[in-house]
């Protein structure tokens, strides 16, 4: 191959990964600006529902079901972008191994439950709820120990070190807000997880900003 051609072939190769990259960080900002502006929009579509007692994926059920399902679709597609997003750009020492893959199994958790609609508080089970309800603890485990693994890991990377501290208080966050969300009175249950999800949306959009600031000084 002549040096014109390694060349070329060179430029490519960058111009692709650059791209790739280029999407993978604004596909996860853009995907969880729209969770959060869907699930604002949700609370006020459903005054019905009692947010300090009600589940988000209750929205998904009745009027309006169809755009808590796209929030499902829409925060997974955030997560996996983000997940592939973090192998691509962080130092090898800086990936966790755990945490990245246990972020595509919260991915993967959030698109089952967006299949399967859960049951309403106090609603006979259905099949389509068990699977609903299987998925979220799935999901719920990964979620808290994926934060806290892969933020512990971002102090191997120059670039990233500085997210540690925040990233490791939105995982205890999560983690409290599982915790509350286990012994508190059931009248509590949507309170305490607004503040498990709230504390992952906040990660994701700490982590997919950093990732577009550090993809575009790439390129």
């Amino acid at each position: 191959m002549s040096t014109l051609q390694e060349a070329h072939a060179t430029t490519h190769e960058r111009t692709t990964h650059f791209s790739l990259d280029w999407w993978l960080a604004r596909s996860s900002i853009a995907a969880t600006a729209f969770v959060l502006i869907a699930l604002a929009v949700l609370h006020l579509l459903r005054p019905d529902y009692n947010p300090f007692g009600h589940f988000i994926s209750e929205y998904a059920v009745g009027p309006h079901g169809w755009l808590m399902t796209s929030v499902f679709f829409a925060w997974a597609i955030g997560s996996a972008s983000l997940a592939l997003g973090m192998f691509r750009n962080l130092a090898r020492p800086g990936r966790s191994w755990l945490g990245l893959p246990l972020l595509l199994t919260w991915a993967l958790s959030l698109i089952v439950a967006g299949i399967y609609p859960t049951d309403l508080t106090g609603a006979t089970e259905t099949p389509a709820g068990i699977i609903h309800g299987q998925a979220a603890v799935v999901g719920f485990s990964a979620v808290q120990i994926m934060t806290l693994l892969i933020s512990s890991r971002w102090r191997k990377d120059a670039a990233w070190k500085t997210l540690m501290g925040p990233g490791l208080a939105l995982g205890a966050l999560i983690i409290g807000g599982f915790v509350f969300l286990i012994f508190c009175p059931s009248w509590l249950n949507g309170f305490a997880q607004r503040i498990m999800l709230g504390g992952n949306l906040a990660w994701m959009l700490l982590a997919a900003r950093r990732l577009r600031v550090v993809v575009d000084t790439k390129s």
